[in-house]
């Protein structure tokens, strides 16, 4: 991988975990983008195909791609085999057409500011920065009903904190994948332990959403809890909800799926790119 002139640099994925075996995704020149992935962070994450590899790959860069093995690059891959410990390529599927990187990984504060009629609070986290306390209660309120405890350490509800998927400030991100500005409904957050909340704000961890299970990332493997904790997941099924409740009711997938690709950004690239242009 290859930074940019004055672009922060992040510890990438294949250092944080302990060495071992890994695979390699290259990208067109024009990108100069070269990726690593260590085979037991997916081979662990519970989804240890060539499909999440792809998934992942994209992430990272603007217009359809599409992932083969550099020894064979015209044959299609059977996307749900395993990966190996290899050279992939990831070529456009339509020839020709040039991609750039996906900007990011973003912050937890909005460049609009922080939205009219919040409060600082001194106890707030990193990823809630400004509440409305009415909001804030009410919002605690709904994730104490809907899990009861924090689904991955099972500490219960009244010693656990009430996350957002993605930082509260960041209403323009709330705007954009679900058209509102008032980030309190229960789908949009989590019951969390202090430090599982601590942790996923600073993208050590995040959930990998998929086939209706929510699956434990780790990406920084020296945060031992987060490593412990690689691989779990859980489904609706394990919730205080049902069917009748309806899927509004379940951690919203388009949140999580923004969170865990600022992991990805941060991690698995390495490094910033056009953090300096407004979202």
């Amino acid at each position: 991988m290859v930074p940019k002139a004055n672009e922060k640099v992040y510890v990438p994925l294949w250092r944080l975990w302990p060495r071992q075996p890994y695979f390699t995704v290259s990208y067109p020149d024009e990108l100069a983008l070269h990726v690593k992935l260590p085979l037991d962070f997916i081979r662990l994450g519970g989804d240890n195909t060539l499909r999440f590899v792809q998934d992942v790959a994209q992430m990272l860069v603007e217009g359809e791609e599409v992932l083969r093995d550099s020894a064979n690059i015209d044959e299609a891959l059977d996307l749900e085999n395993e990966p190996k410990e290899a050279l992939y390529r990831f070529i456009p599927v339509n020839p020709g057409i040039v991609f750039e990187e996906v900007r990011g990984p973003e912050s937890a504060q909005s460049a609009l500011g922080a939205p009219p009629g919040y409060i600082e609070s001194d106890d707030r986290t990193e990823s809630e920065p400004f509440r409305r306390t009415d909001d804030q209660s009410n919002f605690r309120e709904g994730l104490l009903i809907r899990d009861g405890s924090c689904p991955f350490t099972y500490k219960r509800g009244e010693n656990c904190e009430a996350a957002h998927l993605v930082p509260v400030a960041r209403t323009d991100v709330y705007e954009k994948l679900l058209g509102t500005a008032a980030p309190y409904e229960v789908s949009f957050g989590l019951l969390l332990s202090p430090n599982l909340h601590r942790s996923y704000d600073r993208y050590v961890w995040s959930m990998y959403y998929k086939n209706g299970r929510y699956s434990f990332h780790c990406f920084d493997y020296t945060d031992d809890e987060a490593a412990h904790l690689h691989g779990k997941s859980f489904a609706p099924s394990d919730m205080r909800v049902s069917k009748e409740d309806g899927e509004s009711a379940y951690p919203d997938p388009e949140l999580c799926r923004w969170h865990y690709r600022q992991c990805v950004l941060m991690r698995v690239r390495g490094y910033a790119v056009n953090m300096a242009i407004a979202p």
